[in-house]
């Protein structure tokens, strides 16, 4: 790196801040903002969390019950999409329940339980695939057997995730056991059921972030560097070139990391850093570990109608040198570590 290079690297580390993903801690600049297309899935059920005073709450949840009861299945207009909202305990209208079809041209059993709820100055949105063959047109076919109706089961499984969950402020680490999501919480053991996916972009750039997936639902044969022939193979295609790979111990926990050169998407040169731990375990106290560092590439966004792609300013170039992108990566990747008494 050039000294100015240097110098801009070492001013965004000086104002790192810790944060906590999956169950692990990892130190980034405080100018990286969590990005709103987190995803994350806790034992069967999607999650997202994020603030919302009660008001806007109650704005949001009518808009949502109206859209609902305004869709019927394809081809079907007495046939609503929203069968209906489910009876919960006690009365609190900050906690709804809507037992609707899975999409409007799918089998009418296919449902989906979407909770929508406020607590504590965040909105939190559950939802889980179920079945409910009774009352359907389905309910005499012999092959309906193998979807047997479940949907009590999930709710209840629903609420009881439901009561694991709460909002959580991107700089408080908690010391419990749990997963901390993008803007929550959620307590309890690790299960084989659990992936969660957070990023984080640089404030106001469009194609610099940090991706951070903590898995225990995908297992791998092999690891990132015994897959090697296999990965080349893929590079020589889109033009993409090594420059670091290897083993890494960080913090007492082995890991496999692989840095690559190459154009992006976007027809600019950059690069993406990965970097995979516990790739081939089967313990779900040994999450799947992936963060990537992605820059030249556009950070996550809401899918773009054709006229939104068409209005996007092309990328000039990257927001980072590579000499630069490699002395954020070593940086930051060292900072990663398991959170006290996250297991």
């Amino acid at each position: 790196m050039t000294e100015q290079e240097a110098k801009y690297i070492g001013q965004l580390m000086e104002r790192a801040q810790t944060r906590s993903v999956g169950r692990y801690l990892i130190d980034l600049p405080n100018v990286f903002v969590v990005s709103t297309e987190a995803q994350s899935v806790i034992d069967q059920v999607d999650a997202q969390i994020r603030p919302m005073d009660r008001l806007a709450f109650d704005s949001v949840i009518q808009r949502r019950e109206a859209e609902l009861r305004k869709k019927h299945m394809d081809g079907e207009p007495e046939n609503p999409f929203l069968k209906r909202i489910e009876s919960l305990p006690g009365a609190d209208r900050s906690v709804r329940v809507f037992n609707r079809a899975e999409g409007s041209g799918s089998a009418d059993f296919a449902r989906i339980l979407e909770l929508w709820a406020w607590k504590n100055g965040y909105l939190i949105q559950l939802s889980v695939k179920a079945n409910e063959s009774e009352g359907t047109a389905y309910v005499s076919e012999p092959w309906i057997k193998d979807f047997p109706t479940d949907t009590p089961q999930k709710l209840d499984h629903l609420l009881r995730v439901f009561s694991r969950v709460r909002g959580r402020k991107d700089n408080e680490i908690p010391t419990d056991q749990g997963d901390c999501i993008a803007n929550g919480f959620v307590a309890g053991a690790p299960s084989d059921q659990q992936a969660i996916n957070v990023s984080y972009h640089l404030q106001d750039s469009p194609d610099l972030y940090f991706d951070f997936n903590h898995t225990t639902t995908v297992r791998e044969r092999n690891t990132l560097l015994e897959r090697t022939a296999q990965v080349e193979k893929e590079m020589q295609g889109s033009g993409t070139q090594t420059i670091r790979k290897g083993k890494r111990d960080i913090n007492g926990m082995p890991y496999e990391e692989w840095l690559m050169r190459g154009p992006t998407p976007d027809r600019v040169p950059g690069t993406m850093f990965m970097l995979h731990g516990n790739e081939t375990a089967s313990d779900p106290a040994k999450p799947f570990v992936e963060l990537r560092l992605f820059n030249g590439f556009r950070i996550p966004a809401p899918e773009r109608t054709l006229e939104e792609k068409a209005m996007l300013k092309d990328l000039d170039k990257s927001s980072l040198t590579e000499a630069q992108a490699l002395g954020l990566w070593d940086r930051v990747a060292a900072t990663l570590r398991v959170r006290p008494g996250a297991f």
